[in-house]
């Protein structure tokens, strides 16, 4: 489930790299060839975090709370369909049986997207 949590805050982190949001800057300033890379940034803002604006920290602080809420919710179902999957890998699993994850799952998966 640890591995779930990790990808889906990476994947947040990584997709939010195009938007408006509170890290915008330290992303642009802190990881730009990461960002023109299109692969890497989660990674950079980590190694970077000590650099990150108050306003950044704070945004990445809710987001690790959210997933966090995503985590617990999701704990049975990863075990269920996804078992001792590779870290790597369940996320696409908890993807591929979305519509038969529980409702709490799924719901905190929508929340944690929006």
């Amino acid at each position: 489930m640890k591995a779930l949590l990790l990808f889906l805050l990476f994947s947040v982190l990584t997709l939010n790299s195009y938007a408006e949001d509170a890290c915008k800057e330290d992303r642009e300033k802190l990881c730009m060839s990461e960002i023109k890379a299109r692969e890497g940034v989660a990674k950079c803002m980590k190694q970077n975090k000590d650099q990150l604006s108050a306003k950044c920290r704070q945004q990445r602080r809710e987001k690790m709370d959210e997933a966090k809420e995503v985590r617990q919710a999701c704990k049975e179902d990863r075990k269920t369909f996804c078992g001792k999957m590779k870290r790597r890998d369940v996320f696409q699993c908890m993807r591929q049986h979305m519509d038969q994850l529980s409702s709490e799952c799924q719901k905190e998966i929508k929340e944690f997207f929006e």
